[in-house]
């Protein structure tokens, strides 16, 4: 059945909705099978057979069908309701993100990419991954300062927020770094990327003036 194949083949979130489908999809087909074969016994000189077996079937026909446009419901609401959470996940990282971006974008103004097609507070895709971008572009280039100012790679970062300071200072000062290296800033702990933005919020707290 395809609903069946969808919910083996779907995610934990569409599961439940396609095997709900395929419930209410099965008893439909439960009642075409049968009012099928009691109309080729009835064809064959059995007019009043299987009156029963039809009338009890087809109490069958509303509950399949409301189990299959709620099973097609759930998954459509279910993806809506993961995809509200991911922007208000990623709607309070933009917000804590800002005081880092600010103090980087202050010295570093040319990292500054592409505006947004649109500003609309719903299309918040685009200028979010721009600013992790623009951060990190800024982390790479303040990477010499880091270096002369103390910044010891193997410590977090967000308790190293003088320090940053300090690097950010010199920057702005015109203050030429001795190193041309540059060094990992609030490295994340996994491959995820949401650790990776974790760790730029940790720091950007850190940073903040409030």
């Amino acid at each position: 059945m395809p609903a069946g194949r969808c919910a083996n083949e779907s995610n934990p979130r569409g599961w439940l909705g396609f095997r709900i489908s395929a419930i209410g999809l099965a008893g439909t087909t439960l009642v075409a099978v049968v009012r099928s074969v009691v109309t080729i016994i009835r064809w064959t000189g059995h007019p009043g057979a299987g009156g029963r077996l039809v009338k009890l079937v087809n109490q069958l026909v509303s509950p399949a069908i409301y189990l299959f446009v709620a099973g097609v419901c759930y998954v459509g609401l279910a993806a809506r309701y993961s995809a509200l959470r991911l922007w208000l996940r990623r709607r309070q990282a933009f917000i804590a993100l800002e005081p880092l971006w600010q103090r980087l974008h202050a010295v570093f103004p040319s990292d500054e990419l592409d505006p947004a097609r649109s500003s609309f507070p719903l299309r918040l895709g685009h200028r979010y991954w721009r600013r992790i971008i623009e951060i990190r572009d800024g982390l790479v280039q303040l990477g010499p300062h880091l270096i002369d100012a103390g910044y010891d790679p193997t410590r977090p970062a967000h308790e190293q927020s003088t320090t940053i300071t300090t690097a950010l200072q010199r920057h702005a000062e015109g203050r030429k770094p001795r190193s041309h290296s540059t060094v990992l800033v609030a490295a994340p702990t996994s491959a995820n990327v949401d650790d990776d933005v974790d760790q730029l919020v940790r720091l950007s707290h850190a940073l903040s003036p409030t």
